[in-house]
């Protein structure tokens, strides 16, 4: 043990190696002055079960020498929940660091004595673990998906057979070896095998003989499915009531008589009879909806290329944009490009001040609720913040919770602001009654129009779809192959597309406003909303849930919403089929 201070302190060892609660945990040394009580600092990395790693854990605890060659720490409750507390209860943790020993000095003014004890392990074990029932099934099934069969004995698990062609004869285990450590944690039952969720690869220690032999398993794919097996009947349970309530139950009034205006508008521009689906009526309302979302001329194309060229770059690694440019700037050019537009398409300055002011008053939720999306990653870079999602669709960030949800809606609404009074429908509208047409925008401030309408649908897509990540493929894979950037921005542009397409589709069933009556809807309802949804990732980022709690509310949030939309489509489609419906999509129901 490494010394400072005037007083010679050498701790020889630390045991006993496994502790539990009412324990003393014993150092060894000699030269400890006598009649003090020491300050002992435990300093390293925390391995559980099932449990992401913790890393660079501090944990403070006094000890008593009661002779110069011996120091007792008092393992107490208090102590046990510094060590092993995690989100579920307590656990087995195995601690891997270095212990730091110190006492004041005996000479008033002179600096205390201390010393370090490296590489230390020690085994906590307590009282009543959390899960223990839970973890020994999910170890055992873990056993057996790596081809392992084995017995627990007094240092480990023995291995009495290892199937041929299995992942651990892969890594080079055979029978008579001892499985003594798994990832960090110090084995001594099935519940100790645990993998956290995600891992692809466990660091495994073996005894063999009486050497020691370190060697990787492959546990792609197993750790994953576990949280679902415990979170199955929950989110079954979830799921159903959301299908009952989406499809089955009457609306509210004010939601039926919306629901109702957006039939009556739909009816009126296909042409369909009152009862009847009239194939050939939707058919001409999806290619006109279609049609909407492409754009239109030459300079708005050209519009279109420009932006689907910068977003395409996002994909290509740290090498361009996406490393570089954060997504305040983006919005921020796409916000100033169509106010300056709006500006210079009025005949009058005054006008032409008034319309820019409302264009930007209009994005302000949009940036509040961009500053939501900060403070649940703690990023502004774009690369970071879709390599803090993932390429599966329960990773995207729209479904980390309820407020990135509602987040995304209101930046995705933001591309549906126009600069002509009356011309154009809004998302923000829920009037009764439609501002006569107004004349079609120029065609340079379309173009921006246009411009601005694609890289907003692009920031959607990348802040909250997954951006380029493609699914199953890890982020230093993607950027290390170029056609896999290549595919990743196809990928991109595609989902910018499916924005495009569902604005296009708000645009079609929305009611028209002007752009003084959509300003009035920012300060009533969208920009109270974004504040709100601030305050919602501030508070479920101060949450902190756990990988397996996040994990399953992300999958639930997905579903509902995927219920949802097809429950709003589903009864649109009905209301205009039925337009004195009561709110029952079946009669029967």
């Amino acid at each position: 043990m490494r010394t400072e201070g005037p007083e010679l302190l050498r701790v020889l060892e630390l045991a006993p190696h496994d502790i539990e609660v009412g324990d003393r945990a014993i150092l060894l040394g000699d030269g400890f002055p006598s009649g003090r009580s020491a300050r002992i600092v435990f300093r390293g990395i925390l391995h559980r079960p099932g449990q992401p790693v913790v890393h660079g854990a501090e944990i403070l605890a006094k000890g008593n020498v009661v002779s110069p060659e011996r120091i007792e720490i008092v393992f107490d409750d208090a102590l046990e929940r510094l060590f092993a507390s995690t989100a579920s209860g307590l656990a087995h943790t195995t601690f891997e660091g270095d212990v730091e020993v110190g006492f004041a000095a005996s000479t008033a003014g002179a600096p205390p004595v201390s010393g370090i004890l490296v590489g230390t392990t020690l085994d906590m074990r307590p009282s009543i673990p959390a899960n223990n029932a839970e973890l020994a099934r999910d170890g055992a099934i873990v056993l057996a998906a790596l081809g392992i069969h084995a017995t627990a004995v007094g240092s480990g698990l023995l291995v009495d057979s290892v199937a041929a062609g299995s992942r651990a004869q892969a890594a080079g285990m055979s029978p008579g070896d001892v499985l003594a450590r798994f990832d960090g944690v110090r084995v001594a039952s099935t519940a100790d095998v645990v993998p956290p969720p995600g891992e692809r690869d466990a660091r495994v220690q073996l005894y063999r003989g009486r050497e020691t032999v370190t060697c990787t398993l492959s546990v792609a794919g197993l750790s994953a499915p576990m949280p679902w097996v415990r979170a199955r009947g929950p989110i079954l349970v979830i799921v159903s009531l959301a299908t009952v309530l989406l499809f089955t139950a009457p609306l509210p009034a004010p939601i039926a008589r919306r629901i109702q205006r957006i039939a009556s508008r739909i009816r009126s521009k296909i042409g369909a009879s009152p009862r009847s689906s009239n194939r050939t009526a939707w058919s001409r309302a999806f290619a006109r909806i279609l049609a909407s979302a492409w754009p239109t001329g030459t300079l708005a194309a050209g519009a279109d290329a420009l932006s689907l060229g910068i977003l395409a770059t996002f994909s290509f690694g740290p090498t361009l944009v996406a490393a570089r440019v954060d997504v305040a700037l983006i919005f921020g050019v796409a916000a100033s490009a169509l106010t300056a537009a709006s500006w210079a398409a009025q005949p009058t300055i005054w006008r032409g001040i008034r319309s820019a002011a409302h264009i930007t008053w209009q994005h302000l939720p949009g940036a509040v609720a961009l500053a939501s999306v900060v403070v649940s990653v703690s990023s502004l870079k774009l690369q970071e913040i879709a390599r803090a999602q993932g390429g599966m669709p329960w990773e995207w960030l729209i479904f980390r919770s309820p407020a990135t949800l509602v987040a995304m809606a209101i930046v995705a609404s933001t591309a549906l602001i126009e600069p002509h009074v009356g011309d154009r429908r809004d998302i923000t509208a829920w009037l009764d009654e439609s501002p006569p047409q107004a004349p079609p925008l120029p065609s340079l401030t379309g173009a921006v129009v246009r411009l601005h309408r694609t890289l907003i649908a692009g920031i959607t897509a990348s802040l909250f779809l997954g951006g380029w990540l493609l699914p199953g493929v890890s982020p230093s894979a993607q950027d290390g192959s170029l056609g896999l950037q290549l595919v990743g921005a196809l990928w991109l542009l595609a989902k910018t597309g499916l924005v495009l397409f569902g604005l296009a589709c708000v645009r079609f069933a929305a009611t028209q406003s002007t752009v003084e009556q959509r300003s009035s809807s920012v300060a009533r309802l969208v920009l109270p909303a974004s504040i709100a949804t601030l305050a919602g990732s501030l508070l479920w980022t101060r949450w902190d849930l756990s990988a397996t709690s996040q994990t399953v509310v992300s999958t639930v949030l997905a579903i509902l919403i995927g219920l949802a939309a097809g429950a709003i489509v589903e009864r649109v489609r009905f209301a205009s089929i039925h337009p004195n419906g009561d709110g029952h999509i079946s009669p029967f129901l």
